[in-house]
């Protein structure tokens, strides 16, 4: 009998009550295009915007002309993310220079002359453009005189992980902060080692759970197939996630995720997976053997940028390939997504030289739509959906 560890609880405040203005709020747009919209002060020759995204740059803007660089290894970006970095190559009197931190982009930035240039400067004092929650911290609105930002900021790391919402007050002329809101919490993250983990405290006092109609998820989010266990991905499963998003495999036909070490793992979960689960209450599963224990992959359904229906995806370490592990967990996985949380649809995309994955897709009942190319990336994927 296996035993499984309770996973992380994640308790999500949106804040619909207390958006307090009532003039027209504008979502800030993705991050590539907040950062297009710098107007540099300083005199500059020429400059581009680099986005490096899983080892590959692209360049997001030139101006003046290009020049030649040299490619950068590490840089800023307005939102925490743990695969992906923008930098900035200018040329000044004749020489390069390259900004690769938030105070250096600040200082590139100079005279505020826009509400992203505004939502840019702030970053480097901690505050964000939180992309997953825009409606509470990642939108503004302007007057005369000021700009209103609404953005996020991390406020603690653990126990809980938490990220505030704030509105802060700019002038347009100085550049200044005149006013800072503290709106509260907006999103919590409890894994099982918290002493304060809500979850944990209703279990110690055997709060039977709410759960009264037969297609709700069960208490823990926890599945059984014949042969394994599905449960949510969790704080705990870090050094499998580190394994697996390493192995050459999962490099040639997903790609690089950036997870170069256990921290960095455990920053992946924390900020990707995570809050999905808790603003969709689906999301990426670890699939364990019953018989041994054994961590052997991981399958789940995704909110993808570019794709307007969630997608499945799924990936297995070699050792375990080719014994219907794949199918079995990713059947289940399609299941939980349609059957329980009501999805009407469901995609999936692979490379076309995926072969075994575009049988799998294709064994689950999705059949070939078309080609597509996601945001920032150059490869042509297959696009599959649900008949």
């Amino acid at each position: 009998m296996i035993k499984t560890a309770t996973r992380s609880t994640i308790f999500l405040f949106l804040l619909f009550g207390f958006l307090g203005f009532s003039q027209n709020k504008k979502n800030f747009s993705s991050i590539p295009n907040i950062l297009q919209q710098i107007i540099p002060n300083d005199r500059i020759d020429s400059w581009v915007l680099v986005y490096n995204s899983y080892g590959k740059n692209q360049e997001i803007r030139t101006s003046g002309g290009k020049k030649d660089y040299t490619p950068q290894f590490s840089g800023f970006n307005l939102f925490p993310t743990e695969d992906s970095f923008y930098y900035i190559a200018y040329a000044a009197s004749g020489k390069m220079n390259y900004i690769t931190d938030l105070e250096g982009l600040r200082k590139f930035v100079g005279k505020i002359d826009n509400a992203e240039e505004a939502a840019i400067v702030l970053t480097a004092e901690g505050y964000m453009v939180d992309e997953e929650f825009k409606d509470v911290a990642g939108n503004y609105y302007e007057d005369a005189a000021n700009y209103y930002l609404d953005l996020g900021k991390l406020t603690s790391k653990e126990c809980p992980y938490q990220k505030t919402h704030y509105t802060l007050t700019v002038s347009k002329s100085s550049g200044t902060v005149s006013n800072v809101k503290d709106n509260g919490t907006y999103i919590e993250l409890y894994n099982k080692k918290c002493a304060n983990n809500p979850r944990l405290l209703k279990i110690q006092k055997k709060e039977e759970p709410k759960m009264t109609q037969r297609n709700l998820p069960n208490e823990n989010n926890v599945y059984e197939t014949e042969r394994l266990i599905i449960q949510p991905v969790s704080v705990d499963d870090r050094e499998f996630i580190f394994e697996l998003y390493n192995r050459p495999k999962f490099i040639q036909y997903i790609g690089n995720r950036g997870v170069n070490s256990i921290a960095d793992a455990e920053n992946y979960i924390m900020n990707r997976f995570l809050p999905q689960f808790e603003k969709s209450g689906f999301g990426n599963y670890v699939a364990v053997t019953k018989d041994k224990g054994e961590k052997i992959g991981a399958v789940g359904i995704f909110e993808r940028e570019g794709l307007d229906v969630v997608d499945i995806g799924f990936s297995l370490l070699e050792e375990f390939e080719g014994k219907g592990y794949a199918y079995e967990a990713a059947q289940k996985v399609k299941s939980i997504g349609m059957d329980i949380f009501g999805l009407t649809k469901l995609s999936a995309i692979t490379s076309k030289d995926n072969f075994s994955s575009q049988s799998l897709i294709k064994k689950l009942g999705l059949e070939f739509k078309n080609y597509v190319t996601l945001p920032n990336d150059d490869e042509e994927l297959m696009y599959f959906e649900t008949k």
